[in-house]
């Protein structure tokens, strides 16, 4: 986890969401050049106790402190960079404490408090071995076929099948 704050002087009266924003933005490109991939993170926006903005970032790899302070400098932020281990197994509790209704509320109108790198796949879909498929039969069709083993069927005022459930046997 990094914490990347900035230094008041290099702020000369823009916002400092905005300002911080920027400079992540560039800081991100610097990542990449270094490492030859994408950042992947989380992002925690938060206001110190003089109102300017920082980050807690987690990211999956570890970077030299010097090497971040460096760089997080050169672009503009400040010379304050934390660099700290946080547990795989912690990290919802560690997301939590920022993720509070309060805290949330805090943030000027229009900035995103939590924001993540594009390439974080939260609910990735696992390939399935059954294949759907839309057929267009008449149910009464399927009804007369599995007549047999349907259970539960449904009929309307007209007498017809509108549903209906199968359990076929395997054997």
């Amino acid at each position: 986890m990094l914490t990347l704050t900035l230094d008041p002087k290099k702020l000369n009266g823009k916002d400092s969401t905005q300002y911080i924003n920027e400079v992540f933005a560039n800081f991100r490109i610097y990542m990449k050049r270094e490492f030859g991939v994408s950042l992947t993170y989380v992002r925690i926006l938060e206001y110190q106790q003089n109102g300017n903005a920082h980050f807690h970032i987690l990211i999956p790899r570890y970077v030299k402190q010097d090497w971040i302070s460096t760089v997080w400098s050169a672009l503009g932020g400040g010379k304050i960079v934390d660099i700290e281990h946080v547990d795989m197994h912690r990290i919802s509790q560690y997301l939590s404490t920022y993720l509070t209704k309060e805290m949330l509320l805090l943030a000027p109108k229009r900035a995103r408090r939590v924001t993540t790198s594009r390439n974080i796949r939260l609910n990735v879909k696992v390939a399935s071995e059954f294949h759907w498929a839309l057929i267009r039969i008449p149910i009464d069709l399927i009804y007369k076929t599995l007549i047999t083993t349907a259970n539960n069927v449904l009929y309307d005022v007209e007498g017809d099948v509108v549903a209906f459930e199968s359990r076929l046997a395997t054997e």
